[in-house]
């Protein structure tokens, strides 16, 4: 080609191109060259999984009878459109977006599956209803959007071309509304519903807005632009860094709205791009299935961060459960998708349910602990019973924000039967998001199982306004990080869980939390834990490590323990219990033995009747407060009794917590906790422990009371090289050392009672990569 005409050719791109995008979604081509199918329906599905979902003749047959159930009691003539205007009118006006999803995709799939003349009709008319409503809210906006999408896309051969314009319109009208270049990867309705929903619409609206002037093409494609943009480099990233692993930092609440996967289906099957699937949503399973504590009257996951549920949800949990089963062929997820029940009623089981109800695998065989490493969580249970499981679930994230993520850094819960330790506080039951019970108490960390490091003189503010001086973790001048920000190097970026390590025997885990804290307070604060399967009778034992190093001596330092039910304290062995519900009589119990500071004060606080439920000491100018003003029941009365009984999420508020503290003041403390699960009964009671020591190490003999086994467990103080550590007159059958150099040797002699360990290159152990050796045998000769 002459030099001449290729620069001519060239120069007419460059001028396309700025005349109708002056930006680049995939960094060569256009934006009006993302390949989007052609014909329709597109969002969700393409023919050939149409024809497999056609071949589900009952469960199509049960999924249409539903929709004419619930969606389409007016009438079952189609003709009768006044009839069903005024029906779903009811389903417009201030609605949750997730209405509009529900409603739209109802009607959309039995009137193309079934080619349901009714369903088809009442698409129509809903489609009708939501164009004449005003833009309302951003969340409004965004699920109207959606539903005209879908509506369009699953109707379209139903509707005639002037309504096929209007709803175009429709969508163009609300767009500049929900999309803009902000963008919050960490959580915020953008990330979950704004974005997504607009998502559905434009592109199931791509190929026809052409058929419309310059003006709304031009608007349309830099919208486009700027959502493609969002996913590709900001959303897509930080879902597979945050939730590499399945895992979220907000807990299994807000967790699994932030995680939605419908825009990961739009795009595969309405584009021709690289796919948005990867790692984390084939991951997503393992998140339900370790979290899971059974179908009980307290819910069936973790209370962590902002719970507005703690209860199994099909449209949300079971969807991402049925992702990892359908799009990844997860065996694990199928058993666990059909652990929770038949769904064919559900449109997203109609879609991607293709195997048998007693398809998949129990989790009989996988691993007693996963660690869920950037969004910060260890979970171990002691066997896959949910009915006889002890779950504790270690917090440590490798980041901080605001939203619904709590400042719980170094926190555990426990439950057993019933949760035992707890994260304490409410969400909605005792103030919403934003409120002073929220601000002041519920996301700080003295509403968690951590340290509080207490300055008298330490500010603490949020937006701008003051707030309770908890001694706890401080908020960034980061509230919603970029992937930058949170990671390795960012102002947001914690250190997070540093090991972890999981054997039959124990998981052992130890998290970093000291960048959590204001640096002018904290010098560190490093939570080991160990959790040993059948030391307390058949349930574990856990023994929990501290080292916390100050700023200054001053500045109190307290662990804190959470509970439902009011704790006893007896000759420092802290005694909580919890039922049930179902049987009262069928109890857990969890007692807390505090070997460190061996000089310690242990304090009981809370109470209702005392009005010291969310009792802090200082509200920010020195004087106590009991922030639980916002506890009302639906008279507007303060009856906290009333509101537990009536809301699943507000049985685990709870009301007591204890305080262990040092009486005495220094820069450096050592806490040594040692936790025994039993069950409720008068005859269990806790395990024995025996601390020992020498010049680097601090250890504790675990015995459980049924003599089936004796553990001594060490951990290492600091850095120092051990150089001949001698512990005396100590007698073990098993031996774990946490906190050593990885992958390093080590000289370990046992005779007549004592023990000595040091450092040598001629050493016949030598620690494994997340600096620990296990010895299962030390009567026997095997050290």
């Amino acid at each position: 080609m002459p030099r001449t005409l290729t620069f001519t050719v060239l120069l007419l791109v460059i001028i396309h191109y700025f005349s109708v995008s002056s930006f680049a979604s995939s960094g060569k081509n256009s934006i009006r060259d993302l390949r989007v199918k052609k014909g329709h329906p597109i969002l969700f599905v393409d023919q050939d999984l149409v024809e497999e979902i056609r071949a589900k003749t009952e469960d199509l047959a049960r999924f249409h009878s539903n929709v004419k159930t619930y969606y389409e009691k007016s009438t079952d003539d189609p003709r009768q459109t006044d009839l069903i205007r005024r029906e779903v009118e009811k389903r417009t006006t201030g609605a949750h977006p997730g209405v509009y999803i529900s409603t739209s995709m109802y009607y959309g799939v039995d009137g193309y599956i079934n080619d349901s003349a009714l369903s088809q009709e009442y698409g129509k008319q809903y489609a009708l209803a939501l164009l004449e409503l005003p833009l309302g809210s951003v969340d409004q906006a965004a699920g109207r959007a959606f539903a005209l999408g879908v509506l369009y896309d699953w109707l379209y051969d139903h509707l005639d071309t002037g309504l096929r314009k209007q709803i175009r319109e429709g969508i163009m009208k609300r767009l500049p509304m929900i999309i803009s270049s902000k963008s919050d990867v960490s959580g915020g309705h953008r990330l979950c519903w704004w974005d997504v929903y607009a998502l559905a619409a434009v592109l199931a609206i791509r190929h026809d807005i052409e058929e419309d002037d310059q003006k709304a093409q031009n608007e349309y494609f830099q919208y486009l632009d700027v959502l493609i943009t969002k996913w590709r480099t900001k959303y897509n990233p930080a879902y597979q860094w945050i939730a590499g692993d399945g895992g979220y930092h907000m807990g299994w609440a807000y967790g699994q709205t932030y995680t939605v996967v419908i825009p990961y289906y739009i795009w595969e099957y309405a584009t021709d791009e690289e796919s948005w699937f990867s790692d984390w949503q084939r991951e997503r399973v393992y998140w339900y299935l370790y979290g899971y504590r059974g179908k009980g009257w307290y819910g069936s996951f973790p209370y962590s961060g902002d719970v507005w549920s703690t209860h199994y949800s099909s449209g949300t949990h079971g969807f991402q459960i049925l992702t990892s089963a359908f799009v990844y062929n997860n065996e694990y997820a199928k058993g666990l998708y059909n652990y929770f029940g038949n769904q064919s009623e559900s449109y997203w089981d109609i879609l991607y349910k293709h195997f048998d109800s007693d398809a998949g695998s129990s989790p009989d065989n996988l691993p007693l602990s996963r660690h869920f490493r950037n969004a910060g969580f260890v979970i171990m249970r002691d066997n896959w019973d949910v009915d006889k499981n002890a779950l504790m679930v270690f917090k440590s994230t490798s980041f901080y924000s605001v939203n619904h993520h709590h400042k719980d850094q170094n926190a555990f819960t426990i439950f057993y039967k019933a949760p035992l330790a707890i994260d304490s506080g409410g969400y909605n039951i005792c103030g919403a998001y934003g409120s002073e019970h929220w601000r002041n108490y519920y996301t700080r960390s003295i509403a968690h199982n951590t340290i509080l490091i207490y300055d008298p003189e330490e500010k603490y503010s949020l937006w701008g306004k003051p707030v309770s001086n908890d001694g706890g973790q401080e908020f960034f001048r980061i509230s919603n990080p970029t992937l930058e920000d949170m990671q390795d190097g960012g102002d947001n970026h914690l250190d997070g869980i540093q090991y972890y390590e999981d054997h039959e025997d124990y998981t052992y885990t130890m998290g970093d939390a000291t960048k959590a804290y204001s640096s002018h307070k904290l010098e560190a604060f490093k939570r080991y834990i160990v959790y040993l399967r059948g030391h307390s009778y058949e349930r574990p034992a856990i023994i929990i490590y501290d080292r916390v190093i100050a700023k200054n001596a001053a500045f109190k330092k307290t662990y804190l323990l959470h509970s439902i039910e009011e704790p006893v304290i007896n000759n420092g062995v802290v005694t909580i219990e919890g039922h049930s519900m179902s049987d009262k009589n069928d109890r857990g119990r969890l007692f807390n033995e505090a070997l460190l500071p061996e000089n310690n004060v242990i304090n009981k606080v809370g109470g209702v009747r005392n009005s010291q439920e969310f009792h802090v000491a200082d509200d920010g100018t020195g004087k106590p407060y009991n922030y639980s003003d916002e506890i009302k029941d639906k008279y507007g009365q303060i009856r906290y009794e009333s509101i537990r009984s009536e809301r699943s999420v507000a049985r685990e508020a709870g009301e007591w917590r204890v305080e262990i503290s040092p009486a005495d003041s220094r820069l450096d403390d050592t806490f040594l906790n040692v936790m025994s699960v039993t069950d409720g009964d008068n005859r269990y009671t806790h395990v024995h422990s025996e601390y020992v020591s020498t010049g680097n190490l601090d250890g504790v003999v675990v015995k459980d009371n049924d003599g089936e086994e004796t553990t001594l467990v060490l951990f290492k103080r600091n850095n120092t090289e051990l150089s001949g550590e001698i512990v005396q007159k100590v007698s073990f059958r098993k031996m774990l050392i946490v906190g050593l150099e990885r992958k390093a040797k080590y000289s370990i002699k046992y005779k007549k009672g004592s023990l000595s360990i040091r450092r040598s290159t001629e050493g016949d152990y030598r620690s494994s990569d997340q600096g620990t050796i296990y010895i299962t045998d030390a009567q026997n000769g095997q050290i």
